[in-house]
């Protein structure tokens, strides 16, 4: 019992058509969600900050890629031409990538520099 083979090739050809024509609409709508959570980030000092309120200009700090001991977090950061605030949150989370393996603080920010210290990273971290 031997099928025709070209009405089961053209038949798999048109699905595999399908799922990549439906695949490439799908496409732009992922890229664009992609490039929208993008425009709330930016690097500045090796640090990466994210964009928590467009009103009154707050940032958050979310990464550190520098290799210095000591890190610093000002109390403002520039961006494109307008200033804006770095918020201090209860909860800090920075992920911390330098040369040596990362590592991630969780906690207040008082006992985040505790942390920095005793993981024997950083001198110490000043808010």
């Amino acid at each position: 019992m031997k099928k025709n083979g070209l009405k089961h090739t053209a038949a798999q050809g048109l699905t595999i058509i399908l799922a990549l024509v439906l695949m490439l609409a799908l496409m732009p709508v992922m890229g664009e969600k992609a490039m929208a959570e993008d425009e709330t980030s930016f690097m500045s000092d090796n640090c990466i900050y994210t964009i928590i309120n467009t009103s009154d200009h707050s940032v958050r700090l979310d990464s550190y890629r520098g290799d210095d001991r000591e890190l610093i977090v000002p109390e403002t950061v520039e961006h494109e031409g307008i200033t804006y605030t770095v918020v201090k949150e209860e909860n800090t989370t920075i992920d911390i990538v330098v040369k040596r393996p990362g590592f991630k603080i969780y906690g207040k920010k008082g006992s985040a520099a505790h942390k920095y210290a005793k993981a024997n990273k950083f001198k110490c971290v000043k808010y």
